[in-house]
């Protein structure tokens, strides 16, 4: 039997919380295996082990099953109590190899992707300073939340891309659940249509908590769904930018 290690901590820490082992049955996105999470947490330290017959060759996948197995002890005593908890995952170790690693807090598949488009915080400041830019706000929020929560990136990422084209519509009278209106949000900020259907694929069965349709992810598919929601987030801004400095800085959308 192999044993891999996970170590972070829950958040906030001046709101002390320790939870006896839950042990949780683990299905790998890509494969039939099984394996046995076990998960503990001891004074907002978590401590997380998985027991397998197979190697684990991919831990930032296990990252994301451990981290939606926390996050789904969290979310159960914090509703309990009223408690809005948050989760760090800090660290992997195989304890048999030489192994390890630190998690930081950056998603290595959007690095780089606003600044090859020129969005930088000058320009995501300008155009949240604009009249209308608290249409905006929700948006990052929820890009936000997409790199926070493994299991619901999807979910985040297409509402933040929904919440911009709703801004469009609004700004410019059009109904925003129309099918024409997405086409010209597209066409207006060069997005990719098949990019947008495939995210919603993923996101819709949590849009609509049809969550016997959700289906596991691997790392690499979570990087895919970083990559092209970055890539059209900051499409989005870099002309919202440019077009608030062409017309005046009056709104932005318009």
């Amino acid at each position: 039997m192999l044993t891999y290690l996970f170590f972070g901590k829950v958040l906030p820490e001046r709101a002390q919380l320790s939870v006896s082992e839950i042990r949780f049955e683990m299905r790998d996105a890509t494969s039939d295996v099984t394996r046995v999470l076990f998960v503990e947490i001891i004074y907002n330290q978590v401590v997380a082990r998985i027991e397998t017959d197979t190697p684990l060759d991919d831990h930032f996948t296990a990252k994301n099953a451990v981290d939606d197995a926390v996050r789904t002890i969290l979310d159960g005593v914090g509703f309990g109590m009223a408690h809005a908890y948050d989760l760090d995952l800090v660290q992997f170790a195989d304890p048999v190899s030489p192994r390890k690693q630190v998690f930081g807090i950056n998603i290595p598949a959007a690095s780089g992707i606003a600044d090859s488009f020129g969005v930088n915080f000058e320009v995501i400041w300008t155009v949240l300073s604009a009249p209308n830019g608290w249409l905006v706000r929700r948006a990052l929020s929820d890009m936000r939340e997409s790199i926070h929560s493994a299991a619901d990136t999807a979910f985040f990422i297409y509402r933040a891309i929904e919440t911009l084209m709703s801004g469009y519509a609004s700004a410019n009278q059009l109904p925003p659940k129309s099918s024409s209106t997405w086409e010209s949000f597209r066409s207006r900020y060069g997005l990719e249509e098949q990019a947008i259907k495939n995210i919603k694929l993923l996101a819709d069965p949590m849009r609509h908590g049809r969550v016997v349709e959700i289906k596991g992810m691997s790392d690499d598919e979570r990087s895919q769904l970083f990559r092209d929601g970055w890539t059209m987030v900051s499409k989005v801004l870099r002309k919202l930018y440019d077009d608030f400095q062409a017309n005046g800085r009056v709104a932005i959308f318009a």
